[in-house]
């Protein structure tokens, strides 16, 4: 009993400590604005704004809006969606700002929301090259499956070990793709 008593006690005592700290924050908020003769702005809680919902979701769903008014790279890297881009893909990336796009093998997909990048790469004049485009970029006009993976069986999702190795893009991915294109006509 006398335990009981003690911790009730200890618990009053830190409650009186947390009162006082706030009190003397506030003060110290009334004489910085006397002092200083600005005024702190309060906001309106976000609970109103988001209607129940998670925060962040909220948010997320404000820059979706913006960004990807469409839908259409969601769609892409959407796992539910059987059309989905998968790594092994070879993909054709088209930007606002330029003539070509830049086309590679898409190594690997880094999921993060609005932050989703696409890791591609491609040889160029015999050289490696891989670059790593912000899918929800807005000069990113927009991404064409150019062949689906046919050579070899991918069961990871990320393909690292494609570096260097007979599964390499080989020569330039643009040339190659023209010859294709040339072959069938004939």
């Amino acid at each position: 009993m006398f335990g009981l008593s003690r911790t009730i006690a200890t618990s009053v005592k830190g409650l009186q400590n947390t009162t006082r700290a706030f009190f003397d924050a506030s003060q110290q908020v009334r004489s910085f604005t006397k002092t200083t003769g600005k005024i702190i702005p309060v906001y309106e809680p976000l609970v109103k704004l988001r209607e129940g919902k998670p925060v962040m979701d909220a948010v997320y769903h404000h820059q979706y809006a913006i960004l990807d008014p469409t839908g259409m790279k969601r769609k892409l890297i959407d796992a539910s969606d059987p059309d989905h881009i998968r790594a092994g893909d070879v993909i054709t990336v088209k930007f606002k700002n330029r003539k070509r796009g830049f086309t590679g093998l898409l190594m690997g997909i880094s999921r993060s929301r609005t932050d989703t990048s696409l890791l591609l790469r491609n040889n160029i004049t015999k050289l490696g090259v891989e670059s790593r485009i912000p899918l929800f970029n807005p000069s990113v006009e927009r991404v064409e499956v150019v062949t689906r993976n046919h050579r070899f069986r991918n069961k990871k999702s990320k393909l690292y070990f494609v570096r260097g190795t007979k599964f390499d893009v080989g020569t330039d991915l643009d040339q190659q793709l023209a010859k294709m294109k040339k072959n069938e006509r004939w």
